[in-house]
């Protein structure tokens, strides 16, 4: 009978040992249960998050798509200005060279209205000295004339 007291004592030892193995267990799972939540909770938010990147990525990378676009844009713009401006360029050296010959031909044009002024005074002169002589010319004839008819 002590046997089986003793072997009843082990059994209620083993059995006691056995049930706070058991709560020992159950608390542990209790508390790899609430880390698993937690865990899962945090996955989740961690989702969220990398949607939440993916999506600001994605806006990012069509922002700079336009931007690469609009630089292209501008890019070909500055050519055509560039174009325009070497037309302008070349039409002003055209003008100023045209501006150039002008100036020379109204110089020479100024020349020959000095000569022809000249030409015109040294005329006038010319003439006015012909008139002189034409009315000394009438007087010496108008002499003859009148010594003439008296001789006769």
């Amino acid at each position: 009978a002590s046997e089986i007291q003793t072997l009843a004592e082990q059994s209620n030892d083993g059995a006691d040992t056995i049930q706070k193995i058991a709560k020992e267990i159950s608390a542990m799972s209790a508390k790899s249960v609430e880390a698993s939540k937690a865990v899962m909770q945090e996955i989740h938010s961690e989702q969220e998050l990398i949607a939440s990147t993916q999506d600001a990525f994605n806006t990012l990378a069509d922002n700079i798509n336009e931007s690469v676009t609009q630089v292209e844009e501008i890019s070909y713009k500055t050519d055509e200005l560039t174009t325009i401006k070497d037309v302008i360029t070349q039409n002003i050296s055209s003008l100023s060279a045209i501006a150039m010959e002008n100036s020379a031909s109204a110089e020479e044009v100024s020349a020959s209205c000095t000569q022809i002024d000249s030409g015109v005074s040294n005329t006038r002169a010319k003439t006015e000295e012909m008139s002189a002589l034409s009315d000394e010319l009438i007087g010496v004839v108008e002499f003859f004339k009148t010594d003439n008819n008296s001789k006769r």
